[in-house]
């Protein structure tokens, strides 16, 4: 079962999910194999309603391989994106604030199912 941070991360993808398959496109095509790596302000305290603008940025596969020695669960995200189909497809890692990072399979077309590490959540 995700936690809350988990389901926070999927709501604010899927409410900018055109946005990130269309980045995700367009990154695979100039820059072939990676991964977008979205960072999201923290949340507002309840009854407050904030504008969400995230930081987006495209990791090719080389560069993740060179990063991810120092990551958690680095070779689990290298297989992640050594095995998406960028037809349909996109690999993104994200985080509210400083929380702790989610990595997805996002379907590039809605419905967005999110496929995790372990398969469709």
């Amino acid at each position: 079962m995700a936690d809350a941070n988990t389901d926070a991360i999927v709501q604010l993808i899927d409410a900018a999910q055109a946005e990130l398959a269309q980045r995700a496109r367009a990154m695979f095509a100039s820059e072939g194999r990676g991964f977008l790596l979205v960072k999201f302000p923290p949340l507002p305290p309840p009854g407050r309603t904030a504008i969400a603008v995230a930081d987006v940025v495209y990791h090719r596969l080389a560069e993740l391989k060179r990063l991810a020695t120092g990551m958690d669960d680095g070779d689990v995200l290298i297989k992640m994106v050594e095995t998406y189909d960028p037809t349909t497809q996109a690999v993104v890692m994200a985080a509210i604030g400083r929380g702790n990072p989610v990595s997805l399979k996002m379907k590039l077309d809605p419905p967005m199912f999110v496929e995790g590490p372990d398969g469709v959540q």
